[in-house]
């Protein structure tokens, strides 16, 4: 998995705050100050710069690092972003910092701003008044930064560094993946809807792509029932970091009828016969859960000159990609 560090300037705060946001969604990362900024001794693959724009400009401390780095920076997989009251300016100021980064820029975004009145220092009140009533904005408090914004851009640069990763063969690796599945019994099922979540701890059974398990019903299905995505992890459980094994499963939940030959044919895998089921006073349910994505967390791959981190798309339940 590649680690990310994230350089910034800051003033105010926001970049900062977007700066350690973006730093906790791209973990394993590191944010730090554009003048706490000392070397990298090879440590950080990805490199996140950020900056503040001010009056029409971007703060002057990020183009001085890009000056004294730009080699550093350009043997490393970059992306930009800035944070800003004018979407056309910190556009305009991403590009020029790109023009001279190159193609080692994978993605680059200009994030809303903020502007406090009460927080401006003497120049800068000065400055923001004269830029407001320039671009045609009231002097007011402004806030536009969205942390939803934040979050997609994380989760952006994240499926960027992602593809960056080498990956296993498509064969090995399901082969991998299915024979973790097939010696462990138990996951955690994670489903939602709105703001409400639930994490249960339940049985299951692999075919083919799918995950299915067997439940007496319970709040899980209300939320099935409205929201058909759900999560499930499955484990071993912790001892070190050199052993650390987990698989992290996105797919879409369906419950099977009693009238579909799915549903017998997964008990009959469990041992549970026609005669039994039909004797209990309460129904049994069951749900398929059709695998999208599998990421897999397997510390032992490192022997074998693999990326610890791996992950497959599924299509179709039966078929995989990495």
């Amino acid at each position: 998995m590649l680690r990310t560090l994230v350089v910034y300037d800051s003033k105010y705060g926001s970049t900062e705050e977007t700066a350690r946001q973006l730093a906790l969604i791209l973990g394993p990362a590191r944010s730090v100050r554009v003048d706490q900024f000392v070397s990298d001794p090879g440590k950080f693959e990805l490199v996140i710069l950020g900056g503040p724009i001010y009056k029409g400009v971007i703060s002057p401390a990020i183009w001085n690092f890009v000056r004294d780095n730009l080699d550093w920076l350009k043997g490393r997989h970059v992306a930009l972003f800035c944070t800003c009251l004018s979407q056309e300016d910190g556009e305009v100021n991403l590009e020029r910092i790109r023009s001279v980064i190159g193609p080692s820029v994978l993605l680059q975004r200009t994030l809303g701003g903020r502007m406090l009145i009460e927080k401006l220092d003497g120049k800068d009140l000065l400055g923001m008044e004269s830029f407001c009533k320039r671009k045609g904005y009231a002097f007011q408090d402004i806030d536009t930064l969205a942390r939803e914004d934040v979050v997609n851009l994380g989760l952006a640069i994240k499926q960027v560094r992602d593809s960056l990763s080498r990956p296993m063969a498509k064969a090995d690796l399901l082969s991998l993946i299915e024979s973790f599945l097939a010696s462990h019994t138990t996951c955690t099922l994670a489903s939602g809807h709105g703001c409400r979540v639930r994490a249960t701890p339940i049985e299951y059974s692999y075919r083919k792509g799918s995950l299915y398990l067997l439940s007496e019903g319970g709040e899980k299905f209300a939320h099935i029932l409205l929201n058909e995505q759900v999560s499930v992890a499955v484990y071993d459980p912790y001892q070190s970091m050199s052993e650390v094994a987990g698989l992290q499963i996105s797919g879409k939940a369906a419950l099977v009828s009693s009238s579909e030959p799915d549903f017998w044919e997964v008990l009959r895998w469990k041992g549970l016969s026609r005669e039994r089921i039909s004797s209990l006073p309460i129904s049994l349910n069951l749900i398929r859960i059709r695998i999208e994505r599998a990421e897999l967390l397997y510390a032992r791959l490192k022997a074998r000159g693999e990326e610890i981190s791996q992950t497959l798309i599924f299509e179709h339940g039966d078929e995989a990609q990495a």
